[in-house]
């Protein structure tokens, strides 16, 4: 989904209540067309990866919630993870002192790969 078109904010708009669903306004943000994400990284073991997830306080999500939607990006965020449109994961400083605190926000996915899950399922608890 590249830039939306004025005409197509127009018909969604009217079609919701005079916003852009949140679905629509999450699916371009993790869409890697748009920048967001896709960026190359280098992982710990020297791999290379790209990003499939954006730090909603470093990409400018929050602002642009708080802008267009005139809510708390932090309710907005929770209500769509509830929705099973997105996946969110704390960050913060860490280990390394480094990072902005808040969270990175990923096209939504069961939470089946998490090491949690996996030490339940063979301790055979899940």
């Amino acid at each position: 989904m590249a830039k939306i078109t004025k005409a197509q904010v127009t018909k969604l708009e009217n079609e919701n209540e005079g916003k852009i669903p949140v679905s629509k306004f999450i699916a371009w943000w993790l869409e890697p067309k748009n920048g967001k994400v896709g960026e190359e990284f280098t992982k710990q073991d020297g791999s290379k990866g790209k990003t499939t997830s954006f730090h909603a306080v470093t990409s400018g999500f929050n602002d642009a919630v708080r802008n267009y939607y005139g809510v708390d990006p932090v309710a907005l965020l929770q209500e769509a993870e509830t929705r099973e449109i997105c996946s969110l994961r704390p960050v913060g400083k860490g280990k390394t002192g480094k990072g902005v605190p808040g969270v990175r926000v990923s096209a939504f996915r069961i939470g089946t790969d998490s090491k949690g899950i996996s030490a339940l399922s063979e301790m055979g608890l899940s």
